[in-house]
């Protein structure tokens, strides 16, 4: 553990960042202060500020995300971002990352408030080639966007799915589907 975090955030030059929960119990980690992160791995912590302030990030992996705005919209300058896994946040859509052309891969994980993958699906640009959905079991699959790109699509623990019909045209170039333990 670390006592004191404030040191943490002198270390302006740092690319990648691990950090699970009990490493950070007192004071702000201030991501503003991080300018070159490009590898980010945390259990968020309220006491996270600024993530929006990060655009380098290459490789996200976070746990327990609890963004006010019930979205990721804090993620929206993450325009280098190629793999992301987020594992029980507190979100009802992935708005936020729509435009993130980069984005090749997205895991999803026991997100029990994800109703829908975007507002408006139609306005996804995204590029994705592998998608990864676990445990969501509110997540209308309907939501998901056309993306041309996608190859691999694993859907698992997703509850009652009454029809994966309207994926077929969504997703032209898929190669892999996976489909477990699912009603």
């Amino acid at each position: 553990n670390v006592e004191n975090n404030s040191d943490l955030n002198r270390f302006n030059n740092i690319e990648t960042l691990v950090a699970g929960y009990s490493s950070y119990p007192n004071g702000i980690i201030d991501f503003k202060n991080f300018p070159n992160i490009k590898i980010l791995n945390i259990n968020w912590n309220k006491n996270f500020i600024n993530i929006d302030k990060l655009d380098k990030v290459i490789r996200l992996t976070l746990w327990k995300f609890q963004p006010k705005s019930r979205t990721l919209l804090d993620f929206v300058n993450f325009k280098d971002l190629v793999y992301a896994t987020l594992t029980m946040a507190t979100i009802d859509s992935l708005n936020g990352i729509e435009d993130i052309q980069k984005l090749k891969e997205l895991d999803l994980r026991n997100i029990k408030t994800l109703k829908s993958f975007f507002t408006d699906p139609t306005k996804s640009n995204l590029q994705l080639e592998e998608l990864n959905i676990s445990c969501c079991k509110n997540l209308n699959i309907v939501t998901l966007p056309h993306i041309d790109n996608l190859k691999i699509l694993n859907l698992s623990q997703m509850g009652k799915i009454v029809t994966i019909e309207p994926l077929v045209a969504k997703f032209p170039n898929l190669e892999n589907l996976g489909f477990t333990q699912s009603e």
